[in-house]
């Protein structure tokens, strides 16, 4: 939807880096990397949070009470560049207890339950226990990025949400798809 409307004020085409690098569907080695690393203030990009208060306070609509972005943690981020927990992009505030999970779905559809793990209908439901209880999916402690209040989002391409989508099983739970 930001790209469109980006595209009828300016009425021309943008310069799309992830295009020119023909990796327009390589979410985990790129997506995510250059998201986070976008995001993260501390990166070498040397503007600090900029790009992270555009995306969160504009793009997730999200006010300073509902994330507050001092003193955030971004992972996979320079220095270390894995995932947290199989999450593609983890931005966390320890302090305040709020974390936001960025699941990415290029060509992909949710992955409900495709391991069968007992009690989870899909990974974001997954991801979101695991952030709020700090335990893993096996009952292991995870306590690093545990958080009180969680937004979860997707990533896609279109407008809409992948298929098989689990966000609908987030009920009561901040829960979304962004574009």
């Amino acid at each position: 939807i930001l790209k469109e409307e980006y595209d009828k004020k300016t009425k021309k085409r943008r310069f799309n880096m992830i295009t020119a690098l023909h990796k327009e569907r390589d979410e985990v080695n790129l997506h995510s990397r250059i998201i986070s690393y976008l995001l993260c203030p501390y990166s070498g990009h040397g503007i600090g949070n900029v790009y992270l208060n555009i995306f969160v306070r504009d793009i997730l609509q999200l006010n300073e009470v509902q994330f507050d972005l001092n003193n955030i943690l971004i992972v996979p981020n320079e220095i270390n560049k894995t995932e947290y927990k199989e999450i593609d992009i983890l931005i966390a505030n320890k302090r305040t207890s709020q974390a936001i999970i960025i699941e990415n779905k290029i060509d992909a559809q949710d992955s409900n339950n495709l391991n069968n793990i007992e009690g989870y209908k899909g990974q974001l439901e997954r991801y979101y226990s695991m952030i709020t209880t700090g335990k893993d999916n096996f009952g292991r402690p995870c306590e690093d990025y545990k958080s009180k209040y969680v937004y979860v989002y997707y990533l896609t391409m279109k407008n809409q949400p992948p298929g098989n989508t689990s966000v609908g099983i987030l009920k009561n739970k901040p829960s979304s798809w962004i574009h």
